[in-house]
């Protein structure tokens, strides 16, 4: 398995059908014509952003996720939790720190049952995100919210709302600081490498997240 940055319209149109079919799956969204699903079509295309694709070893797409760091644009969490996005920017601009936000993870069926191809797309975010966010947002299904504490220290800033982009299923609001998410996946990946990590059921797509 690979992790790669996509860089084409290709790229991008087998992210869009990954997600249409798992978020269809999940209900989260309806059919499309197209077989494709844009959450969030503006932000895929600014250089802001960086689209990573796992990929096994013939290219099939196992799974992805996204990152952008906060610009003129926003991040998609400002669709369902502006407010509270707006007062965790004036916190981040007076500590002089930098607001990014994780979102749009999906991994293809028969992924799901094991935590390989979630945790090499964790790693790749981390990796890349450290270079240009301080902090980080993310919107999840309240179901998922242990799981994501559990393995990056998040911590739920806002309670469910309505998901204006997933058939108003409820999101809720969750932030990371770099450091300490960085903390905890090196003591995660510890315990995975010391085959002590709990075998745990990856969920197989969120709320237009991480």
């Amino acid at each position: 398995m690979r992790i790669r940055k996509a860089t084409t319209l290709k790229d991008l149109e087998a992210v869009w059908q990954l997600t249409h079919d798992m978020f269809v799956t999940e209900s989260y969204a309806e059919p499309q014509p197209d077989g494709m699903l844009r959450h969030y079509p503006h932000l895929d295309l600014l250089p802001e952003t960086t689209v990573l694709m796992a990929e096994d070893d013939d290219g099939t797409l196992l799974g992805s996720v996204s990152y952008t760091v906060d610009g003129p644009a926003g991040l998609h969490v400002d669709d369902d939790f502006r407010d509270v996005v707006d007062a965790v920017r004036e916190d981040c601009r007076a500590a002089g720190r930098r607001l990014g936000a994780s979102w749009r993870i999906v991994t293809r069926p028969g992924c799901r049952e094991h935590l390989q191809v979630v945790m090499q797309l964790i790693s790749a975010t981390l990796d890349g995100g450290r270079q240009v966010a301080d902090t980080v947002l993310f919107t999840f299904n309240p179901k998922h919210e242990s799981f994501y504490g559990r393995m990056l220290g998040l911590r739920t800033v806002c309670e469910p709302r309505a998901g204006h982009s997933v058939q108003s299923a409820p999101a809720i609001l969750m932030r990371g600081e770099m450091a300490e998410m960085l903390a905890r996946w090196e003591r995660v990946m510890a315990r995975r490498s010391s085959a002590r990590l709990p075998a745990v059921k990856a969920p197989a797509a969120e709320l237009a997240t991480a």
